[in-house]
């Protein structure tokens, strides 16, 4: 009796129980929203694995959120359908602090890894707040306040309490970019991101947001917010401004309309 049944990756899934949901709701479309690269089969557990990489064939459209793996599903799956599906925000969790205390330099979300925290660790010169899964195995230098997990509440805190939020890219959204490109703008945080053509369509470089790509640029940028507060908080400004219309309601009634 369903017109749809969505998946998110399907992690669990295989290509049996694929085929028995089709054959169960035939009048139905089987939808996957993959929000990983699902070729990763060996970078994290959460990632993919060979069930999902098996299973596509079976659905009716799965929706990526990255052109380049785009290109590549469809090379290798010519005879299924592939749609491209960006980020977005939620409105309802994703605000502004209006209670803006600037005491940090960089504020830093995310899981950690080796990179990150290489990173991260050689930004001595600046406070940092941090926050994120895994950090606490590693060594944090003191100019770096760790302070667990956040949720969306308090990461706009977060953002709230320094003059820019970090957006490290992982090697799967180097290319593309991930749910922080639109999380940090639309809680009024001034975003500096590793730079690709992909984040540059949906906010633009110098105007919306501030990107660098190797770590000479980072600090060469990292430098100039601290600069140039006035300039900051113009693209910080802007940024909240752009972001706007990348909601997840937005991009469900994209989904729809190429659906049918």
């Amino acid at each position: 009796n369903y017109n749809l049944i969505i998946i998110f990756k399907g992690l669990y899934l295989n290509k049996k129980f694929a085929s028995q949901i089709k054959s169960i709701c035939k009048n139905s479309k089987l939808i996957n929203i993959f929000t990983d690269n699902p070729f990763d089969t060996n970078y994290f557990k959460d990632i993919s694995n060979k069930n999902i990489l098996n299973s596509i064939t079976e659905f009716d459209n799965i929706f990526i959120f990255s052109k380049k793996i785009l290109k590549l599903l469809k090379k290798k799956y010519p005879n299924n359908s592939f749609s491209y599906l960006p980020f977005a925000y939620d409105p309802f969790y994703h605000k502004k602090n209006k209670n803006f205390k600037i005491q940090y330099d960089i504020s830093f979300v995310g899981t950690a890894d080796n990179e990150r925290y290489t990173l991260i660790n050689s930004l001595k010169e600046y406070s940092i707040i941090l926050a994120g899964d895994g950090w606490k195995k590693y060594n944090l230098p003191k100019n770096i306040r760790y302070v667990s997990n956040a949720d969306a509440r308090n990461y706009s805190f977060l953002i709230s309490k320094s003059k820019f939020s970090l957006n490290i890219l992982r090697k799967q959204n180097k290319d593309s970019h991930n749910m922080k490109t639109f999380e940090i703008p639309s809680m009024g945080g001034l975003m500096l991101t590793y730079r690709n053509k992909e984040q540059n369509i949906f906010f633009k470089e110098n105007q919306d947001c501030l990107m660098y790509s190797n770590m000479n640029e980072l600090e060469n940028k990292i430098n100039f917010i601290l600069k140039n507060r006035k300039k900051a908080f113009k693209i910080r400004k802007q940024g909240y401004k752009k972001v706007k219309n990348h909601t997840y309601t937005n991009r469900l009634k994209y989904l729809l309309k190429n659906i049918y």
